[in-house]
């Protein structure tokens, strides 16, 4: 089963498009319902967390006031919000440069807070749909690398390898490994494995990478032991 959200990304669209203030990084959401409140899940795996978000109407530009954010976190985010201008496209904006993001949300929400709505009743909210991500340049897009695996992928991954103490995962020098906080959902898409295959130019000095992540102890003494490499078509 593809992870949630992976297939949702595209980048390179202009620069103009997004406001600087308001973030390098938006979903659109598809509202295709008359209703004065609704829900969505962003399933953004954003590495770093989101602090706040700026819901816009895409069809006039005007930022919606009235947003409540349900729960953030670096897996996903769950927000509440009022179709201003009923069905049509949304933008929800994140990962603002410091600290804007985080002022301009809180002023929101505490100005106008949807209180008709009953505490913890988030769930009988209409959900509309999400579309998409989108990043405002290539520099600002979260590579493969990136995209990390969620709390609930990373357990199943564990329970799939309950003999082991770690898990190896080997990776091409064409994908640089970035996080340690946590593991891409490449990773948990490909699963472990202790074979890599490159393709190495006569005479070049040939660099690869291998991600360790430890399920059950920590590792104090890290021993890499080489050996010779020989080519699969050698007679020796």
């Amino acid at each position: 089963m593809q992870p949630e959200g992976i297939d949702n990304f595209q980048a390179d669209l202009p620069y103009s498009g997004f406001p600087s203030e308001l973030g390098n990084h938006r979903a659109v959401i598809q509202v295709d319902c008359y209703q004065p409140v609704v829900r969505v899940n962003l399933p953004w795996r954003c590495p770093r967390g989101v602090r706040g978000v700026t819901v816009v109407d895409a069809a006039t530009g005007q930022v919606v006031n009235n947003v409540i954010v349900i729960a953030l976190s670096r897996d996903q985010g769950n927000i509440a919000f009022e179709p201003i201008t009923g069905p049509g496209d949304y933008y929800v904006y994140y990962r603002a440069p410091y600290p804007t993001v985080s002022k301009v949300n809180q002023q929101r929400v505490d100005q106008h807070q949807l209180s008709t709505l009953p505490s913890k009743n988030w769930q009988r909210l209409p959900q509309v749909t999400f579309v998409r991500f989108e990043a405002a340049r290539k520099f600002d897009e979260f590579t493969v690398m990136e995209r990390i695996a969620t709390a609930t992928e990373i357990q199943q991954l564990i329970s799939e390898h309950t003999d082991r103490s770690y898990l190896l995962f080997p990776e091409d020098r064409k994908l640089p490994i970035r996080m340690k906080e946590s593991i891409p959902t490449h990773w948990v898409q490909r699963g472990p494995t202790g074979r890599f295959e490159g393709l190495a130019a006569p005479g070049e000095f040939y660099t690869f990478q291998v991600g360790v992540f430890v399920v059950k102890q920590e590792i104090e003494d890290l021993e890499i032991i080489f050996e010779d490499l020989i080519p699969v078509d050698s007679e020796e």
